[in-house]
C-alpha cells in the first residue's frame, strides 16, 4: 500500500476516529501507573531483591500481563503480589513462615530494628493491600499466555474486519 493512495488515507482516517471514540470511551483518563517501582519495594520487603533471576522472572511475568486486561481489572498491587506469587511458586522460593518478633521488623541486611508488622508472612500478600482471590485470578490469566494454543486459537485475522462484520461476530457469540 502506497502512503499517497486513498486507501491509506482511508485506513488512517478510520484508525483515528477509532482512537477518538476509545478516548471518549475511557473519559480522556489515560493515566497508566507502572508495577515496576512497586515489583521492587516488594521484593525488597520479602527479602528476595537478592535473587536476579527471581526479579528478572517477575519483571517478566509483569511484562507479559501487559498482553492482558488485567491493568484495567485490578490494582497495580494485586497485579505486582501475582508475579511474585508466580515466581515463588515455579523457583520453589520460600519465604519467611512466621512473622518476625512482635517490635521487629528485617532491614536490608538482614538485621532487625523497632518496628511493628500488621500480618504474619504467611499471608504476605496481605501486607500489600492484596486478596488471595484477585491476586490468583490474576496469576491465572497471566499463565493463561503460556499454555499451547488450538488451531483454531492460533489463526489471526488476515485482513482488518468493518464494523458490521465485528457487530455480527458479537451477535452470533453472545452468551
Amino acid at each position: 500500500m502506497s502512503y499517497f493512495s486513498q486507501t491509506y488515507y482511508d485506513l488512517k482516517d478510520t484508525l483515528i476516529v477509532a482512537e477518538m471514540q476509545l478516548l471518549k470511551r475511557l473519559a480522556f483518563d489515560v493515566h497508566v501507573t507502572l508495577p515496576y517501582g512497586t515489583l521492587v519495594n516488594y521484593m525488597r520487603v520479602l527479602n528476595l531483591l537478592e535473587d536476579t533471576n527471581a526479579c528478572q522472572m517477575a519483571w517478566g511475568y509483569l511484562n507479559d500481563a501487559l498482553q492482558t486486561p488485567v491493568y484495567a481489572v485490578y490494582p497495580v498491587p494485586v497485579i505486582v503480589c501475582a508475579a511474585i506469587l508466580l515466581v515463588i511458586r515455579h523457583s520453589q522460593l520460600p519465604l519467611p513462615s512466621e512473622p518476625p518478633k512482635a517490635g521487629t521488623a528485617i532491614t536490608d541486611n538482614g538485621n532487625t530494628e523497632a518496628a511493628a508488622l500488621p500480618t504474619p508472612f504467611s499471608s504476605w500478600w496481605l501486607l500489600f493491600d492484596a486478596s488471595y482471590e484477585d491476586m490468583w485470578l490474576v496469576a491465572g490469566i497471566i499463565m493463561r499466555l503460556y499454555r499451547p494454543r488450538t488451531p483454531e486459537e492460533s489463526v489471526r485475522p488476515t485482513r482488518l474486519l468493518t464494523k458490521k462484520e465485528v457487530r455480527k461476530w458479537l451477535d452470533e457469540h453472545k452468551e
